[in-house]
């Protein structure tokens, strides 16, 4: 069942896809500009800070001016940050030596355990099948974990799609009270986000320093008619997601590089108060952080954006966030190591994201944010821009 580990480990699966779009990124770019205004110049911007308490005020009714290049969403939300830091990550050594603890949670008393090993060195770990059984365990020693088991395991064997039917925010959801059946058994929506709530937040698994609140649901109908629930948990840090849709890969020195990447938690459950799938992009412990008193504020990084864009027609931005952007730091020169070999490091620089939808996410299994919007990123310590606009093949509409 090899095409599981290779679904699982998506960041690994994306670098092809992304490093095809960035190769063809120049010709867009140039197609793009002959068809809009051309962008010789950026204007600069005065940076100004504010404090956190500050931060936690802002709106977009504070704006003294109006974008012309952007369209802003109604509204933003930063009241849950409760403090900003420079994150120094890294994912753990040897991670499968913890194998014994972690197949008691899905009650796999003697697995028969194989070694695994990638095509990219340092990409490595553990894995367990028992088709009889319908349970497919595999565990990096950087902390990426994959569970199937049941329903899913099927699903993912058979390589059967599955229809999304409703998509639900919980944060932005009134009444989450919304009655669904799984596999046939009613229950309720908010029942069963609880029910994923508590399990994280037992779960060995997990770091005590995150938190892991429910972002996105996704409601699905097999083909066989019966319905089932993805859902998708985010890496939360003080009230700061770690950036879960943004990863990004660039050639440099003739080499793929992964300049950044992401993380999430993915599960679905078959039934109710039932976990049949679990799946991650490895662990990353916080080995330090450097709080910061003062960021750069809202407008300032709106007019960023807004000077950025100069010269190209009007985007609409679908939402506005601060996440923590992760920049992998390892030896990427001779093209055949693991960017996310364990004991690798990472550091987490919060940003001002500002998403933009650019494709709906057709992931016929679990949830990718990543197929569904690009980013153009402010550094909130230095003003520095990112974005991976490109590489997604965004056009301006």
């Amino acid at each position: 069942m090899a095409n599981k580990k290779v679904y699982f480990i998506l960041c690994v699966c994306c670098i092809l896809c992304l490093l095809a779009a960035c190769q063809q990124a120049p010709t867009a770019v140039l197609e793009r500009k002959s068809k809009y205004q051309e962008n010789n110049q950026m204007e600069e911007t005065t940076l100004n800070y504010c404090t956190i308490s500050e931060l936690r005020q802002s709106s977009i009714d504070m704006l003294s001016f109006t974008p012309q290049n952007l369209n802003l969403p109604s509204n933003i939300d930063f009241s849950n940050v409760k403090e900003i830091d420079l994150l120094k990550l890294s994912f753990p050594v040897e991670m499968s030596s913890k194998k014994g603890e972690y197949s008691a949670i899905w009650d796999i008393p003697h697995p028969n355990w194989q070694n695994y090993e990638g095509a990219l060195q340092g990409d490595t770990g553990v894995v367990y099948e028992n088709a009889t059984e319908k349970k497919y365990f595999f565990i990096g020693n950087n902390g990426t974990i994959s569970y199937i088991s049941d329903q899913s395991y099927d699903d993912m064997e058979l390589d059967m799609p599955n229809q999304i039917t409703d998509i639900i925010y919980p944060e932005k959801e009134n009444n989450l009270k919304i009655a669904c059946a799984i596999d046939g058994q009613t229950t309720t929506l908010i029942d069963q986000i609880q029910y994923v709530n508590t399990w994280l937040l037992r779960c060995p698994l997990l770091d005590n320093d995150y938190t892991y609140p429910i972002k996105t649901v996704y409601i699905r109908k097999r083909q066989n008619g019966t319905y089932y629930l993805s859902m998708q948990a985010q890496w939360q840090y003080k009230g700061i997601s770690l950036d879960y849709f943004g990863g990004g890969i660039e050639e440099k020195d003739g080499n793929p590089y992964v300049r950044q990447m992401d993380n999430y938690i993915n599960l679905d459950l078959t039934q109710p108060n039932q976990i049949s799938r679990f799946n991650n992009n490895g662990m990353l412990s916080i080995n330090a952080s450097e709080e910061q008193t003062e960021v750069i504020d809202f407008p300032t990084a709106v007019q960023i954006v807004e000077h950025t864009l100069s010269g190209f027609q009007k985007i609409t931005i679908a939402d506005i966030q601060i996440l923590y952007a992760l920049y992998v730091d390892y030896d990427y020169t001779s093209g055949t190591k693991y960017y996310a070999a364990s004991g690798n490091t990472v550091t987490g620089t919060p940003v001002y994201s500002f998403m933009i939808e650019y494709s709906k996410d057709n992931s016929s299994i679990g949830i990718s944010e990543g197929n569904h919007y690009c980013y153009i990123n402010v550094n909130m310590i230095t003003g520095e821009v990112t974005t991976n606009i490109n590489e997604k093949g965004f056009t301006l509409k």
